[in-house]
C-alpha cells in the first residue's frame, strides 16, 4: 500500500508471519439474553464488542495512522404473540446511540485545502473510517401464514 506511513520509496510494505489482518478485530464478542416477561412477551438484548482492528492497507501493522479503536454496542426488541399468527415487535439497534467505526482504509485525501478544498498537489495519506450505524428504532406488525414461525 503505497498510502502506508511504512512503505519504501516503490510504495511496498513488508508483511511478515503474525501480522494482524486489517478488518478483523483481535476479540470479537457478541452476547444475547432473552427473558420470557410472560409467555406471549419475550425481551431481547445484545451486546456486540469488537476490539481494535487495523485499517485496510495497514497489512504490516505498521502505519502511524494506528488502529479502528474498539467499540461496545447494545440493542433491545421486544415481541408479543398477538394471536392467530399475528405477532408485535420492537427492535432498537445501538440503543445508547455510541458513536463508532466499523470499517477503515489507508488512501489518498485530496481534500487538504483551504476549508477542506479540493488540492490535488496538496494530496496526503490518510486513514478513512465507515461510521458505525447510529441508533435505529423500527415497530412492525408480522403475520405468519402458518402460525408461529419460531
Amino acid at each position: 500500500s503505497p498510502n502506508n506511513s511504512a512503505a519504501d520509496a516503490a510504495g511496498d510494505i513488508d508483511v511478515s508471519r503474525g501480522n494482524r489482518i486489517p478488518g478483523i478485530p483481535a476479540h470479537p464478542l457478541k452476547l444475547q439474553a432473552e427473558w420470557s416477561v410472560l409467555p406471549a412477551w419475550t425481551l431481547t438484548a445484545t451486546m456486540n464488542e469488537a476490539a481494535r482492528q487495523f485499517v485496510r492497507g495497514d497489512e504490516n501493522n505498521a502505519d502511524t495512522a494506528g488502529m479502528l479503536p474498539s467499540y461496545r454496542i447494545f440493542n433491545l426488541g421486544s415481541s408479543h404473540d398477538l394471536g392467530r399468527g399475528w405477532d408485535l415487535l420492537l427492535k432498537i439497534d445501538n440503543l445508547f446511540n455510541r458513536g463508532y467505526q466499523s470499517f477503515g482504509v489507508l488512501g489518498r485525501n485530496f481534500f487538504t485545502g483551504p476549508g477542506q478544498a479540493f488540492d490535488a498537489a496538496a494530496a496526503a495519506a490518510g486513514q478513512f473510517r465507515t461510521p458505525g450505524a447510529p441508533r435505529a428504532a423500527w415497530l412492525y406488525l408480522r403475520y405468519a401464514l402458518s402460525g408461529k414461525t419460531g
